[in-house]
């Protein structure tokens, strides 16, 4: 057996004026709080992503200076060894010559 009510039209706009007096009247906090929470997590996500994107670039930049500068030292030690050949070369050709008789000839 169901159980029916019937209410008539005056009952039924008492309960939904009462109902509607039970609602908030003023500003809808309920739509903004979570516009305003959103807004801020992107605001912070985006900032928090620049100072990623700076730190990675930062120590990319260091990276790129300390190879650099290795290769800059290898170049020199390089060219170090290539002169001092050179330069024992051009000193065994002259000794075989003769020249290391010469009294103004030092060796270093």
């Amino acid at each position: 057996m169901t159980d029916q009510i019937f209410l008539s039209e005056p009952q039924l706009q008492r309960i939904l004026s009462a109902i509607d007096a039970l609602k908030p009247h003023g500003f809808p906090w309920a739509t903004v709080i979570p516009v305003f929470v959103s807004s801020l997590l992107a605001l912070c996500v985006g900032i928090g992503l620049e100072y990623f994107k700076g730190h990675r670039e930062w120590r990319r930049s260091i990276s790129n200076r300390r190879a650099n500068e290795l290769a800059e030292i290898n170049i020199a030690t390089v060219a170090l060894k290539y002169n001092a050949e050179l330069l024992t070369h051009f000193a065994l050709q002259n000794a075989k010559r003769g020249l290391s008789r010469c009294p103004r000839f030092v060796y270093m």
